[in-house]
C-alpha cells in the first residue's frame, strides 16, 4: 500500500533535527515506572527524557492497566503537536519516513538516505529508538515498514483544510494561526474539540438602560436589567470551531441574514405611502427572551441530523446542543441555528397572512414589523402569530405581549419604534409621518459625548478631543481587505451612517421629529457647554458650533473613509496620528496602512 508521508509532521520539519542522543526505550521506561509504583516524583533524570517525550504525565493514572496502555499511548501521541512531539515519537516517524517514503529496504539504504540530513551517530540512534518503540507500539515492523496505516493517516492528517475553514483563519489575520491551520482543522475533523462549560463560560452582563421621555422628565431611576452571554476564549480552538460550524450551517442551509439598511429603506418607502391608502394596519411584535428560549436540540433533530453536512460537523453540533440546550447569545452558531428555524417561521406566517392585505413583512432577529393595506383586527393578527410560533418553535418560545404594538386608523396609538428609528403618525393631518431616532439611542450617543468630554478634562489633549468628536459624528467607512483576504468588504459605523434614511428628510419641514431635530443640531454643543462651562468652550466650537453637530455631518454626508486611494491617504493618516499624540512618538516605519488604521482607532478609544 503506497502511503505518502510528508517531511513536515504537525509543524515540525523532521529533517531539521540536529542531534539525537541515545535514550531509554519506551518499554524499559514503562517497566521502570511500574517498579517505582508510577510515582512521577521518583523518576530519575535518565528515564524522564522518554517520559516527557511521550507526554506520559497526561495519562499516567491510566497506564497501570496492561491491556489498554499501548492504545492509551498511541491516542496520546495523536494529541501532540509541534514542540510537544518528543524525540522518541519523531524517531518512529523518521524511520517510517525513510523506509516508506524514500523506499529504503534495509538499514544500509535507510542510513544512506538519512546521511543527507543527519550525522552517523544520530542516524544510528534514530534507528535504535524508532525501531524499538515503533515495534512495541505495533506501528512499524522490525524493518521499519508501516503496520498501523490508520494511525499514520491520523498522525499526518493527509487531507488539507477546506475553503470555509481557510476563510475563518484568514479573518484572524494572525501568522501563527495561519501557520497552524492544518493542525487546527485536523482537530475539528477528528472531533478533538471541547465544547462545554469547561471552556465556554456563562457571563451576566448589564443591559444598556432603556430611556424614554417620561422617565427623563420625571427623573425616575431606571431599573438596571441584565442578560446572559456565553464567552469563548479569543483565538481558542473552541472559538475557531464555533465560527467554522456557523459558516458551514450558513452554507448548508443557504442562510441569508436580514440587512438593517435595506429593511429601513423599504419600511420608510412603504410608510411614506400610508396616506394614499384607504385603510392600513401596522403591527409590531417582539419575541420574549428569544435566544434563551429557542431549543437548539429541536433544531438539530428537525434539520441537521439528516442533512448533507459532514459527519464530523454533525457530531460536533450534536455535542454542542447536548451541552447548550438553547441558542444562547455569544455562541457563534446561535444566530445560524435560529435563522434555520426562523426562515420556516417567516414563510409560514406570510402564507397565513397573505389573504389579509399584507404589503410589508420584515423580521430582524427577534423584532418583527407587519403592514397591511386594509383593516385586520388585533385579535386576528395575534391569533395567527401565536399559532405560527407554536407550530414552528413549540411552546417554549413566546411573544412579548408588552412590546406588541397595534395601530389602525381609528385607535389612539400613533407611534412606534423599529430598529432604532422612531415613527410618529399624524392622524389629524392625512396620516403624514414624522421620523426620528429613539430616545434610547439618542441617550446612548449623548453618554458617549459626555465620556469624550470627561476624558478631555483629564488629558487636556485638544487635538485628540477634536478628532474624537469628528470620528463619532462622521459616517466612518472601513475598507476591509488584507494580504489574507481576496474579497473586498466595506463596513460602515457611526450614528450618521446608521440613520442615513433621515438624510432624505433633513431639509423637509416637519418630517423629522422635534426631539430628534434638536438632538441632531444641539446635543454635542450643549453637552460640552454643560460639562466644561461657557467660558471653557474649545476654540474650534466657538468658531463654528454648527459644524460640530450631527445635523451638519448627516446633511453633508461627512465621512471618514479608511482607504489609501479614495479616502485618507497613508501620509495624511500618519500626520493625524502624530498630531493627536503629544506624549508618544509612534514608529510608523514599515507599518502597513491597515496597521496604522488600527493604531489610530486604538488611540481614539476611551480606556479606563
Amino acid at each position: 500500500m503506497k502511503f505518502e508521508l510528508p517531511e513536515n509532521l504537525r509543524g515540525i520539519k523532521i529533517t531539521s533535527i540536529s542531534k539525537v542522543i541515545n535514550r531509554p526505550k519506551l518499554m524499559n521506561t514503562l517497566s521502570y515506572l511500574k517498579k517505582i509504583s508510577w510515582d512521577k516524583n521518583k523518576i530519575s533524570t535518565y528515564y524522564k527524557k522518554t517520559f516527557n517525550a511521550y507526554s506520559l504525565d497526561n495519562i499516567l493514572d491510566k497506564l497501570m492497566n496492561e491491556k489498554t496502555k499501548i492504545k492509551l499511548i498511541k491516542d496520546n501521541i495523536l494529541n501532540l503537536y509541534k514542540e510537544d512531539i518528543g524525540i522518541n515519537c519523531l524517531c518512529i516517524y523518521i524511520v517510517a519516513f525513510f523506509m516508506n517514503q524514500k523506499q529504503a529496504s534495509n538499514y544500509k539504504e535507510y542510513a544512506e538516505c538519512a546521511s543527507k540530513y543527519f550525522s552517523e551517530d544520530t542516524i544510528k540512534n534514530i534507528w535504535s529508538i524508532g525501531i524499538a518503540d515503533g515495534t512495541y507500539l505495533n506501528l512499524i515492523d522490525s524493518n521499519g515498514k508501516i503496520l498501523d496505516y490508520d494511525f499514520f493517516y491520523k498522525w499526518v492528517y493527509i487531507d488539507g483544510c477546506d475553503s470555509v475553514f481557510k476563510y475563518i483563519i484568514q479573518q484572524y489575520e494572525d501568522d501563527e494561526m495561519n501557520k497552524n491551520k492544518y493542525l487546527l482543522f485536523h482537530k475539528i475533523k477528528t472531533g478533538d474539540v471541547e465544547l462545554s462549560n469547561k471552556n465556554i463560560k456563562r457571563e451576566v452582563r448589564k443591559k444598556p438602560k432603556k430611556v424614554n421621555q417620561k422617565s427623563v422628565q420625571n427623573s425616575k431611576k431606571i431599573k438596571q436589567e441584565y442578560r446572559e452571554v456565553y464567552v469563548v476564549a479569543k483565538k481558542s480552538i473552541a472559538e475557531v470551531c464555533l465560527k467554522y460550524l456557523k459558516k458551514r450551517l450558513d452554507k448548508e442551509f443557504n442562510i441569508s441574514y436580514p440587512n438593517r439598511f435595506q429593511i429601513m429603506n423599504e419600511c420608510i418607502s412603504v410608510t411614506e405611502n400610508l396616506r394614499y391608502m384607504s385603510n392600513f394596519v401596522i403591527f409590531k411584535y417582539d419575541f420574549k427572551d428569544f435566544f434563551n428560549s429557542v431549543s437548539s436540540q429541536r433544531i438539530f433533530n428537525d434539520y441537521i441530523i439528516n442533512s448533507s453536512m459532514k459527519k464530523n460537523e454533525i457530531a460536533l453540533l450534536e455535542k454542542l446542543v447536548h451541552n447548550f440546550e438553547k441558542c444562547y447569545a455569544g455562541l457563534a452558531t446561535s444566530n445560524s441555528l435560529i435563522e434555520i428555524k426562523a426562515k420556516d417561521f417567516d414563510m409560514r406566517l406570510q402564507i397565513h397572512l397573505r389573504d389579509y392585505g399584507m404589503i410589508f413583512y420584515k423580521r430582524y432577529v427577534d423584532d418583527g414589523l407587519i403592514i397591511f393595506n386594509k383593516f385586520v383586527s388585533e385579535d386576528t393578527i395575534k391569533s395567527i402569530l401565536y399559532k405560527t410560533v407554536s407550530e414552528i418553535f413549540g411552546q417554549e418560545v413566546k411573544i412579548n405581549e408588552n412590546k406588541c404594538i397595534y395601530i389602525n386608523q381609528s385607535n389612539s396609538i400613533n407611534s412606534f419604534n423599529y430598529l432604532g428609528y422612531e415613527f410618529i403618525i399624524n392622524k389629524n393631518n392625512k396620516y403624514k409621518i414624522q421620523y426620528g431616532i429613539t430616545s434610547e439611542k439618542r441617550k446612548r450617543f449623548e453618554n458617549k459625548i459626555t465620556a469624550i468630554v470627561n476624558k478631555f478634562k483629564k488629558d487636556e489633549n485638544m487635538e485628540l478631543f477634536r478628532t474624537r468628536l469628528q470620528f463619532i459624528l462622521s459616517r466612518v467607512v472601513f475598507f476591509n481587505c488584507s494580504r489574507y483576504r481576496k474579497e473586498i468588504k466595506w463596513q460602515v459605523i457611526g450614528v450618521s451612517g446608521n440613520y442615513m434614511e433621515l438624510r432624505r428628510f433633513i431639509d423637509i419641514e416637519d418630517k423629522i421629529t422635534t426631539d430628534t431635530l434638536t438632538f441632531l443640531k444641539d446635543s454635542v454643543y450643549d453637552i460640552i457647554e454643560h460639562e466644561l462651562g461657557t467660558n471653557n468652550i474649545p476654540y474650534f466650537l466657538k468658531k463654528s458650533k454648527e459644524k460640530y453637530s450631527l445635523y451638519f455631518y448627516m446633511k453633508n454626508n461627512k465621512s471618514i473613509v479608511f482607504h489609501p486611494n479614495i479616502g485618507w491617504s497613508q501620509d495624511y493618516l500618519s500626520k493625524r496620528l502624530k498630531k493627536i499624540n503629544l506624549n508618544k512618538a509612534y514608529n510608523l516605519k514599515g507599518k502597513s496602512y491597515r496597521e496604522i488604521v488600527s493604531i489610530f482607532c486604538d488611540k481614539l478609544k476611551l480606556k479606563e
